[in-house]
């Protein structure tokens, strides 16, 4: 008997804009690359995800580099950042390309989209070359809103609700924190887990020369219980927001996640979907743990990676026991991955 359940709940799915033309700007001042104009998110609210394919054009100087540093704005807070740089000497004409992205939970209403970008010389050309937002949701999500926070001890609670899946009970959770601060990590804004202060985020954007800095902290905790994240800032403001859902992936760094504790008959086949969702980055899966003295991927009885797209993994549970198997998954060392559906072959 085959159970399964959709994680990422596709009829919520809705493109709110795409936009490929590509926008270009030079100058060593943070400039407006381009404004996309506003989108309209539904009553309720809705989790927003985005990705834009950035880049930089530029004849460098002999033995030199040259960089840009991009940041996306909804509204007047700043949600995605990325620093680029390269090198090459003339005549070659250097250039460098990658995505920037992010989720984040926005309150319904009326938003505008736009990136803006800087270089550090007045020869490199900023160029945003693809824009796209979505609205999709999934599974015991909970979040609290994009939005502006000041001053010390701003308090964000929330709680996964304990459940059963098919596939075993919900265990843990990933709390995804995106902040775009007007103050640097560490030297005016502190980011605390349940009282306990973080030393540094899961990714930095490293955009900080444009007056703004970008993080996303992704921590997996445990369901059934509230967590809280706490925002202090000694000035400035910083715009901020948490989404806890047991379906978005965190970095191999945190040894992945353990979404659900695997529960059924012996002989029966797993099946798990892993997808992109802000990022089209590797993806990963793996039944087992990390041995004492681990020896990577070969610790586990399985495991599946995808470079891009969806990773379909399976497996039948003949010699490893159901009940002390671990599930772990991550988006190796790149954020943007998600689980979109599990199931299992009874037998």
């Amino acid at each position: 008997m085959l159970l399964c359940e959709q994680e990422r709940l596709l009829s919520i799915e809705k493109n709110l804009l795409t936009d490929n033309t590509s926008y270009a700007n030079s100058g060593t001042g943070l400039l407006l690359i381009h404004d996309y104009g506003n989108i309209m998110v539904p009553a309720g609210g809705a989790l927003v995800y985005f990705t834009a394919k950035i880049g930089i054009w530029a004849n460098a100087d002999p033995n030199s580099s040259t960089s840009g540093d991009f940041i996306l704005k909804i509204g007047p807070g700043t949600a995605a950042g990325k620093h680029l740089s390269c090198s090459g000497t003339p005549p070659v004409f250097v250039n460098v390309f990658d995505t920037m992205g992010a989720v984040v939970w926005l309150a319904a209403g009326t938003y505008d989209i736009s990136v803006y970008g800087q270089a550090t010389d007045t020869v490199t050309n900023l160029v945003i070359q693809g824009l796209s937002v979505g609205i999709t949701s999934f599974n015991d999500l909970v979040a609290s809103a994009f939005q502006s926070y000041t001053g010390a001890g701003n308090s964000i609670p929330l709680t996964v609700s304990a459940r059963n899946t098919p596939v075993g009970a919900l265990s843990q959770a990933v709390y995804a924190v995106t902040i775009g601060s007007s103050i640097a990590w560490g030297s005016g804004l502190t980011v605390q887990v349940d009282g306990v202060t973080q030393t540094a985020p899961d990714e930095d954007a490293g955009v900080g020369g444009t007056g703004t800095y970008v993080y996303k902290l992704f921590i997996p905790l445990s369901v059934g219980t509230s967590h809280t994240i706490t925002i202090g800032l000694t000035s400035g403001s910083a715009y901020v927001s948490v989404v806890a859902c047991p379906w978005i992936l965190t970095l191999a760094a945190r040894n992945g996640h353990m979404p659900v504790s695997l529960d059924f008959s012996q002989l029966s086949t797993l099946y798990v979907n892993l997808g992109s969702l802000f990022a089209d980055k590797p993806k990963n899966c793996y039944l087992g743990i990390a041995k004492a003295v681990s020896f990577g991927k070969s610790d586990y009885y399985a495991s599946g990676t995808v470079t891009t797209g969806i990773l379909s993994f399976s497996y039948t549970f003949s010699s490893l026991n159901v009940v002390i198997a671990t599930l772990t998954m991550d988006s190796s060392t790149v954020l943007g991955g998600c689980i979109e559906n599990v199931g299992v072959d009874i037998q």
